[in-house]
C-alpha cells in the first residue's frame, strides 16, 4: 500500500513523462484530506439520519421547507464532526 505522498510522486512522474505540468503536492494532499472528510461526513450523516429524520418527515410540509430542514440537519452533523476533529488536536 502506498502513501498519499508516494501516490502523488508517482502521478507527477507519469505527468512528467507525458509532458504535463507537475501537481502541487501540498494542494493534492489538501484535496485528499477534503475528499476523505466529505466521505466520512456522508457516512456520519447516514448514521445520524434516524435521529434526525423526524425533522423533515412531515409530508404536509412543502418540498422546499423539507429540504431546508434536511440541509439544516446536515449542517448540524457537519458542525458536530468539525468540533470533534478540532477537539482532537
Amino acid at each position: 500500500m502506498t502513501s498519499d505522498l508516494d501516490d502523488i510522486v508517482q502521478r507527477n512522474s507519469l505527468r512528467r513523462d507525458a509532458g504535463l505540468p507537475r501537481l502541487d503536492v501540498a494542494a493534492e494532499l489538501k484535496k485528499l484530506e477534503s475528499i476523505r472528510f466529505e466521505a466520512a461526513f456522508e457516512r456520519e450523516f447516514e448514521r445520524n439520519r434516524p435521529r434526525m429524520n423526524h425533522r423533515w418527515a412531515d409530508y404536509r410540509m412543502r418540498g422546499l421547507s423539507r429540504m431546508g430542514l434536511w440541509n439544516k440537519a446536515r449542517a448540524e452533523v457537519r458542525n458536530e464532526m468539525s468540533r470533534r476533529v478540532v477537539g482532537k488536536h
